[in-house]
């Protein structure tokens, strides 16, 4: 009887990992200690197991194709759990004693925080965690090691870290539920016709808000660009302003006086996980980490129902 696992070897696994999180060859063997032929190698082996070219050329180097982004949460859980399987490192939570600091959109710590911190205290009631809110500045800062683990979205990332998906969140409009749009037939293209609120500096989010507001003839009215969720809020209460963000942001927004209604022309906005290679091994990290990697995952897959 043939075997799913015969043919393959963990190494081959552990680049295609490293290749998803990177998308550069150079990187990859620059980071595991191999030579290019070598990950190339790898990947060939990949590409006839799976029946699939995993890889192909872009004009900016290489990019998975679908069947590649696919394998990337099922990879990471497998290798995950085989690393928990072989650790030499006795690790029992209940005795263990540290603090992760996080970093991470205030409406995302909303979210998920608490739980993890409840989970916390029945398991692991000597781990401390710090949370501060994603900045300009976090990228680099996790790089000097000030954060142990971010959630958000690095446009170039860094060698130096390991990334994993943790879900995909829609996009909505938020307005005021005596506005207009309540009523519109036109969707979603009507929501361009309004004075629009938006958060600053979600760039790849604006992108696609942009793109879309141009391939239905319409210019965004941008009255505002806000940093704080709340701040939006008010500005949306009682008024016929719009904003789009994603659907888990509007979960903790929408009351008495606010509504959502989802785009489903815009692309879910992909949320990931980071940390630094130093923390990629240590017991204690991978510990926190899956168990919040765990809670996001449920979160976003409840809100996106």
């Amino acid at each position: 009887m043939h075997h799913p696992l015969s043919g393959i070897d963990i190494k081959s696994l552990l680049i295609l990992q490293q290749l998803l999180q990177h998308n550069s060859v150079k990187q990859v063997a620059k980071q595991m200690g191999l030579q290019q032929g070598t990950v190339t190698y790898h990947l060939n082996k990949l590409r006839e197991h799976f029946n699939d070219p995993l890889y192909i050329p872009s004009g900016r180097g290489i990019e998975p194709t679908p069947k590649a982004l696919s394998l990337a949460t099922p990879l990471y859980d497998a290798i995950s759990s085989l690393e928990r399987v072989i650790a030499t490192e006795d690790f029992q939570p209940i005795f263990a004693k540290g603090t992760i600091r996080i970093a991470m959109p205030g409406l995302g710590a909303l979210h998920v925080i608490p739980e993890l911190v409840n989970r916390l205290q029945e398991t692991a009631p000597g781990i401390v965690v710090e949370t501060s809110l994603w900045n300009e500045s976090t990228e680099q800062e996790l790089l000097e090691g000030k954060f142990e683990l971010t959630f958000n979205v690095i446009s170039e990332l860094s060698p130096q870290l390991y990334g994993v998906e943790v879900g995909k969140m829609p996009m909505c409009a938020v307005y005021d539920k005596r506005h207009p749009l309540n009523h519109s037939t036109e969707w979603p293209q009507s929501a361009f016709d309004y004075p629009y609120v938006a958060i600053a500096p979600q760039t790849h989010q604006q992108q696609s808000v942009e793109s879309l507001a141009k391939s239905y003839g319409k210019t965004r009215q941008i009255i505002a660009g806000v940093a704080s969720y709340q701040l939006l809020a008010k500005l949306l209460e009682g008024s016929n302003r719009v904003s789009i963000i994603s659907v888990g942001s509007a979960a903790l927004l929408t009351n008495s006086t606010l509504t959502s209604r989802p785009i489903k022309a815009l692309p879910p906005t992909t949320i990931h996980c980071y940390w630094h290679q130093r923390s990629h091994n240590d017991p204690l990290h991978r510990f926190v980490r899956n168990e919040l990697i765990d809670i996001c995952r449920r979160q976003i897959s409840d809100i996106s129902k």
